[in-house]
């Protein structure tokens, strides 16, 4: 854990961003199976051949893909597999999404706006 903390510390990754303990859970990021980020013609090769050289029932694989990923792959549920498959696209867009400010949509034009941290 501390060289976890450090790395974040010296990548200067803020504080905000940082996963933060819930009830009883342990201080950080989960450390439950494996992620493996590729490209997307090699997510179902990736899960093929894991299918092919593992006993069947020996690993839980999920693809975490597609634009229903947040709301059918929580976090707490990403956690109970042993193998977590991932695009580097799917890296990018969540990471941008976590780091962007919040926009709101204008009832009126359609447009998004960025929402300033002392508005209601």
């Amino acid at each position: 854990m501390s060289e976890w903390k450090y790395e974040m510390k010296m990548n200067n990754v803020p504080t905000y961003l940082l996963p933060k303990a819930k009830g009883n859970q342990s201080e950080g990021g989960a450390r439950a199976g494996t992620l493996v980020v590729c490209p997307v013609i090699a997510l179902t090769q990736w899960n093929t051949e894991i299918e092919k050289f593992t006993e069947a029932g020996q690993l839980t694989v999920i693809i975490y893909h597609g634009p229903n990923r947040t709301s059918k792959n929580a976090r707490e549920m990403l956690r109970m597999y042993d193998v977590v498959l991932t695009t580097y696209q799917v890296l990018q867009a969540d990471f941008r999404k976590m780091t962007s400010p919040n926009r709101v949509k204008c009832p009126n034009c359609g447009n998004k706006f960025k929402v300033s941290p002392s508005s209601p």
